[in-house]
């Protein structure tokens, strides 16, 4: 089910913010202000957690003519209503690209989430913040991931996709760029079904820590750096998991050919999309003759 206020995000330049600690309420909120055309538009922002589940963050910086955020950036200031849908410009960190992916997530300690903010808010230019539009008043709330909820979290039946929340800051001058701060609860999936629930993986019994070539299936795509890279940075790892591909139900088929995709990208900068694909068909392989051969 969606959001229960429709889903927004406000666009203007940083008027003030407010993060000193309240030290109340089990996810106290810190406020970031824009003003565009002479209305100020409020947010309250989950920075830091007093309870045993606790916020994940990431930073992610993209070229300002990024064309993935293209429409967004092209938004004038104020409240712009989106679309749940991959099309308006909605965040969804299961399936938007760029902000897939299990890796880079720094776990809230203290202030180290409150000092991040601070430091994305200077020399700012422009802000984009996406989430629940206030029922009362003009700002908005659920600035985080609004999918992959628990079973038994009184918050699952927000979850939907096209509707995570997140913060984008434009930046000008020399350092022109956009990043964005992605903001989640430990305890959310980033695997999730159409509906936003968590899909619930079966964990492969055996890791590989190292094979050597010879035990590798014919037939490696990859190049001797890609080779290289790909083993230093778990690729025996990738290859226990996405032996699970084709194995399961569609939608977890699709969420680890997804995910799959996704961490090669990252790893093997600059390679084509067909190369990645072909690298990712053999490491599916290559899964699945260690698991038959018993390592």
């Amino acid at each position: 089910m969606p959001l229960e206020t429709p889903y927004v995000v406000i666009v203007g330049a940083l008027l003030d913010s407010n993060l000193v600690n309240p030290d109340s309420g089990q996810w106290p909120h810190y406020h970031v202000r824009l003003i565009a055309n002479n209305q100020v538009m409020d947010s309250a922002i989950n920075l830091k957690s007093l309870t045993e589940v606790k916020i994940e963050y990431r930073r992610r910086q993209f070229p300002l003519d990024d064309a993935r955020f293209a429409n967004i950036v092209a938004l004038g200031d104020g409240v712009h209503p989106l679309a749940q849908t991959s099309a308006s410009g909605a965040l969804d960190y299961v399936r938007h690209n760029g902000l897939t992916g299990t890796t880079g997530w720094t776990l809230q300690s203290g202030d180290n989430l409150i000092a991040e903010l601070n430091a994305l808010l200077g020399g700012v230019v422009r802000i984009y913040i996406f989430g629940a539009a206030y029922s009362t008043g003009v700002g908005v709330h659920d600035v985080h991931m609004n999918q992959g909820d628990p079973d038994e979290s009184p918050f699952q039946h927000l979850d939907g996709i096209w509707q995570d929340g997140g913060i984008l800051f434009q930046y000008g001058g020399l350092q022109h760029r956009l990043e964005m701060l992605q903001i989640k609860f430990e305890t959310q999936s980033l695997y999730t079904d159409d509906q936003g629930h968590p899909i619930l993986l079966r964990r492969p019994k055996n890791y590989y820590e190292y094979i050597p070539r010879w035990r590798w299936p014919p037939g490696d795509p990859m190049k001797s750096r890609e080779r290289q890279i790909l083993v230093e940075n778990g690729l025996f790892q990738l290859a226990a998991w996405a032996a699970l591909i084709g194995e399961s139900s569609p939608e977890v088929n699709e969420a680890l050919s997804r995910e799959l995709h996704s961490e090669l990208t990252r790893r093997l900068e600059g390679a084509s999309p067909d190369h990645i694909t072909r690298v990712a068909g053999y490491i599916v392989e290559m899964g699945r003759q260690f698991r038959t051969s018993g390592r």
